[in-house]
């Protein structure tokens, strides 16, 4: 697989597994990892599952008469763009949360680097994948 790094001496990623664990409880573990990796704790990359939930990004959310009436799990906000997003049991999902500006990351190479790593975890596991 692909190391995630465009410095010789940029430092690895931390993993961990969060599980299956609720939206919120996600979110709440993102900002608080977040606030401790900007102030100089390990990079990490979270992976999990979510209980199943609809993500309302900012989009969607300016677009309130898009939702459906009754959605069979609850709705989140997300402070993402996009509109609304089904998450669930099975569903992989991952976090990461790095100093891009230390590693010389733009943050769109960044997202491009971490798709190609997907990729290739899965063509690894013998399952085809595409951006």
């Amino acid at each position: 697989m692909t190391l995630i790094a465009t410095r010789p001496r940029a430092p690895a990623l931390r993993i961990a597994r969060l599980g299956r664990i609720e939206y919120g409880e996600a979110m709440a573990w993102q900002r608080r990892t977040a606030a401790e990796v900007a102030a100089g704790a390990d990079e990490v990359i979270a992976l999990l599952e979510h209980e199943p939930v609809y993500t309302l990004g900012r989009r969607g959310a300016a677009q309130p008469d898009a939702l459906p009436d009754a959605l069979p799990a609850p709705v989140a906000a997300a402070d993402r763009g996009g509109r609304i997003t089904f998450h669930g049991p099975g569903q992989a999902v991952m976090y990461p949360l790095a100093r891009l500006r230390e590693r010389g990351i733009r943050a769109g190479e960044w997202v491009r680097l971490l798709e190609r790593c997907a990729i290739e975890a899965a063509a690894a596991a013998g399952v085809r994948a595409e951006r």
